[in-house]
């Protein structure tokens, strides 16, 4: 959940790093 809200607080200030970082997340889970 921390990551998460991490990845939402992110997402609102930078587009960019948080599309990247979304993929990051996103293959952690995989």
């Amino acid at each position: 959940t921390i990551a998460l809200v991490e990845m939402k607080l992110s997402f609102e200030t930078q587009e960019e790093d948080s599309i990247i970082f979304n993929l990051v997340l996103i293959s952690a889970l995989i």
